[in-house]
């Protein structure tokens, strides 16, 4: 994304742990957001072609312990 922002007066919406990251090797700025954004869906897809039980519920884990709140 950096390479689409640099230099221009475009912005990108992301959420804070990634703007941070990516704002610390590129120069970028981190800025609140000026709107209300509200919740927003996070979901997981897998195929079935390459189903890994195992894989599945280790990021399954990860995300219920990063998102405590969100619905099952």
């Amino acid at each position: 994304m950096p390479p689409f922002l640099l230099g221009t007066r475009a912005i990108a919406t992301l959420p804070l742990h990634a703007a941070g990251s990516i704002a610390a090797f590129s120069g970028l700025r981190v800025c609140p957001v000026p709107v209300e954004l509200g919740r927003y869906a996070v979901l997981l897809l897998w195929r079935r072609t390459a189903d890994n039980p195992w894989m599945r519920h280790v990021i399954h884990d990860a995300f219920r312990t990063a998102l405590p709140d969100a619905s099952p």
